[in-house]
């Protein structure tokens, strides 16, 4: 593999595992708002997963390019942790789980997963640039 992969992936993979950790602290965090919490609310969540999905999706592609069921399989994980998410909400105080919370979790997820699939697809330089150095790999084997 050449060093320059190796160094993408492995900054890829560290600013997701970073992200993910942050956001799984922050929805962990017992925290009081004075009065209800506004609309607001589902554009931070749909975000945090969107960030997230970006994140992942750049670090999946930079493993397996042109892989579309890689994809799938990053959306469905994304999906299973905002329920994870969702629940384990319910033991830290001033926290609840919220049906909707997931809901606007999947929806961000969808649309990072989403765009990063169409930039996957339509994006000829980073398509080439990454079947060649996935080729590399298999010649050097």
């Amino acid at each position: 593999m050449p060093l320059a992969f190796k160094t993408r992936l492995l900054l890829l993979s560290v600013m997701a595992a970073a992200y993910w950790a942050l956001i799984f602290t922050l929805t962990h965090v017992p925290l009081s708002f004075p009065g209800p919490v506004g609309s607001l609310d589902k554009l931070q969540h749909g975000s945090a997963f969107f960030g997230l999905a970006v994140l992942l999706c750049s670090a999946y592609g930079a493993w397996r390019p042109h892989d579309t069921l890689g994809y799938i399989w990053v959306f469905i994980a994304i999906a299973a942790y905002g329920a994870i998410d969702e629940i384990t909400q319910g033991f830290v105080p001033y926290r609840y789980p919220d049906f909707f919370d997931w809901l606007a979790d999947v929806g961000g997820a969808a649309v990072g997963v989403g765009l990063m699939f169409l930039v996957a697809a339509f994006w000829p330089a980073r398509a080439a640039a990454a079947a060649a150095v996935a080729s590399a790999d298999v010649k050097t084997r």
